[in-house]
């Protein structure tokens, strides 16, 4: 299947959050607006509307999906409620072929079993998971990924592909200019998943 290098940008957070305006995908969007993207950026406050940004995503083909979120070691925690991992997966077994996640979402992507990499990279054709290893303030997280994308799409024009090794590159340079860790889950049919952890600008396989 042939998909768009873009970023389908989902975000949900607690009613606090939103009237404080603490809504990092949104300043993403913008970002890579202002640099000539295209994203698309759709705010849930219900489950119904989670479903039908996830089914539009899915029809618009856009290739990266990006997930803002509250989130915990077995569940994303969004305006309207908790969804749990494994009720995740019946959402988006069949539409993640081809394409790259990235959570920003506290533990959601940090914890000791890898339910959510499991979820999203086993059996979907999902190229790669990528969130942070730690818990994550709002603006650690909105200055991490607009510049993730910035440079991903630097001087890439019409013909972007976001590799592994681009991913790797610039996870690298971010966490020695960010205090963050990451974790970089990757599938492959004869490997499985790997995870690779990056911090103060190295890459450790754990």
């Amino acid at each position: 299947m042939m998909t768009k290098p873009e970023v389908f940008i989902i975000e949900s957070l607690l009613e606090a959050d939103y009237q404080n305006n603490r809504c990092e995908g949104d300043l993403i969007s913008k970002i890579l607006t202002m640099g000539g993207r295209t994203p698309i950026y759709r705010y849930v406050e219900t489950r119904q509307t989670f479903m039908d940004a996830l089914r539009e995503f899915q029809e618009s083909d856009y290739r990266y999906l990006h997930i803002s979120s509250h989130g915990a070691d077995d569940h994303f925690l969004f305006q309207f409620g908790e969804i749990y991992f494994n009720e995740f997966h019946t959402y988006i077994k069949l539409i993640l072929n081809g394409r790259r996640v990235f959570i920003s979402a506290c533990d959601a992507v940090n914890h000791i079993n890898h339910e959510l990499a499991n979820v999203i990279l086993r059996d979907t054709g999902c190229q790669s998971l990528i969130g942070s290893a730690e818990p994550i303030d709002f603006d650690d997280a909105a200055m991490f990924w607009s510049t993730f994308y910035y440079l991903a799409y630097q001087d890439q024009g019409d013909v972007t592909k976001v590799t592994r090794d681009l991913i790797i590159n610039i996870l690298r340079k971010l966490t020695n200019l960010y205090p963050l860790d990451m974790n970089y889950y990757a599938f492959s049919r004869s490997q499985g998943i790997k995870l690779d952890r990056f911090s103060k600008g190295t890459k450790k396989r754990l």
